[in-house]
């Protein structure tokens, strides 16, 4: 699964496994309405995330893994908002989250602390978080909550 303005359509891509060879992702399908775009790898034995079936909430501590460098690093951050519903149009499959992602990372997926696949990363983005008492802006990022009945139901004819 990855953001759809990623695949941008692409029917096939390559995918870098662990050992440095590479697997072919064949397009499933795209979301209609949200930036979701799911593909599918004929392989038997590769390691995969349980999709979380509950929603995200505010201040819930997520976690990521962006490849930018080549190598892997953890990021970290905490949901701001679970629901963007005063964005126009209403996103309400979508949540802010301190994670502080950078160009290169959408698509990527956001866990959850039991190890579940919570969101994929759609777009950086400025955030509020608190610190302490005191309300901060922070970079972080917007994702597609796996969890919202518009991506679960959706996500359910194919997996």
């Amino acid at each position: 699964m990855t953001a759809k303005h990623v695949g941008a359509g692409v029917k096939s891509v390559k995918v870098r496994t662990k050992s440095n060879g590479s697997l072919t992702a064949t397009l499933v399908a795209e979301h209609p309405s949200v930036d979701l775009t799911l593909y599918r790898i004929y392989a038997k034995g590769l390691p995969s995330l349980p999709v979380s079936g509950t929603l995200v909430t505010s201040g819930q501590k997520l976690l990521t893994v962006v490849h930018a460098d080549g190598f892997g690093t953890v990021k970290d951050g905490m949901v701001d908002r679970a629901s963007i519903t005063t964005s126009s149009p209403a996103a309400p499959w979508k949540f802010d989250c301190s994670i502080d992602a950078e160009h290169g990372d959408s698509g990527g997926p956001i866990v959850n602390e039991s190890g579940q696949l919570a969101g994929i990363i759609v777009q950086f983005a400025s955030v509020n978080v608190k610190i302490g008492s005191v309300w901060d802006n922070v970079d972080g990022c917007d994702a597609v909550n796996v969890a919202h009945p518009v991506v679960a139901e959706w996500l359910k004819q194919y997996l």
